[in-house]
């Protein structure tokens, strides 16, 4: 049994479109398999709230509803994040993973340094794409603007799926049925996770809110109906900060 795949994990790039680690993947030979981590190490910290949670469950279920007519889905699993890898390499020769690379706490920064001492005993290859504009480990800010400019002037990703062959593994980490139910339990008032809310609002911003923005965003009477609402989905990666960069210049120039 040919048991050799690759792995694409998802962390704060919960889209489909303009997303490089799936572009990849996607062009290698191999099958692979998408994971995202509820990592526990991670979320028991003071910065994360159950809100958080939800809306990264709202955006995986986004991303499966699209991903399905391919045969693929994003597979969750839950606990501490070496573990799980450890598991995975045992189940399989994983060639290489790809992954954005993560501007975050010191605590994924120490995550991330245990995974990649993990990859390397298993002589898996970790290729890090560069997450929107950010630049991690620069020792200056020389040309920093110039950079930003020519990586958001990149062309947006279309990513094309195809099927491939079924993996199956065992998940042996599998979330919990509490913490499943409380994923599931969502306050209608919320704004909702998920790329396609993402472009909801994006669009409805660009059509109505974007007209007073710039004259009502410091007013709290008014900048309830004038602000963009697109922090949590570019926080999350629901869309890229490159891609939203051209939706909004691209308007510009058309009102003119």
């Amino acid at each position: 049994m040919n048991n050799k795949i690759n792995v694409v994990w998802i962390k704060r790039d919960l889209r489909t479109i303009d997303h490089e680690a799936l572009e990849t993947a996607e062009k290698n030979n191999l099958p692979y398999l998408i994971i995202f981590i509820f990592d526990t190490d991670l979320i028991n910290q003071k910065d994360c709230s159950f809100r958080h949670l939800q809306f990264i469950y709202q955006s995986i279920s986004d991303m499966n509803i699209k991903l399905k007519q391919f045969g693929k889905k994003v597979e969750i699993f839950y606990g501490d994040s070496s573990p799980i890898f450890k598991s995975l390499t045992d189940q399989f020769d994983i060639n290489n993973l790809y992954s954005y690379r993560e501007s975050g706490t010191k605590v994924s920064w120490e995550r991330d340094m245990k995974i990649k001492k993990l990859l390397k005993i298993n002589n898996v290859k970790w290729t890090e794409f560069q997450r929107d504009g950010i630049l991690r480990g620069i020792k200056n800010r020389h040309d920093w603007n110039l950079k930003w400019k020519i990586q958001m002037h990149k062309s947006v990703i279309t990513n094309n799926y195809k099927k491939h062959r079924k993996i199956n593994f065992k998940n042996n980490h599998k979330l919990p049925k509490h913490i499943l139910e409380k994923l599931t339990d969502i306050d209608v008032y919320f704004q909702p996770g998920g790329e396609t809310n993402g472009w909801k609002y994006l669009k409805s911003f660009t059509n109505k809110r974007a007209k007073n923005y710039l004259y009502d965003i410091s007013k709290p009477n008014k900048s309830r109906t004038s602000c963009s609402r697109l922090s949590p989905y570019i926080s999350w990666g629901n869309l890229s900060i490159r891609l939203v960069y051209q939706h909004l210049n691209k308007i510009k120039k058309e009102s003119k």
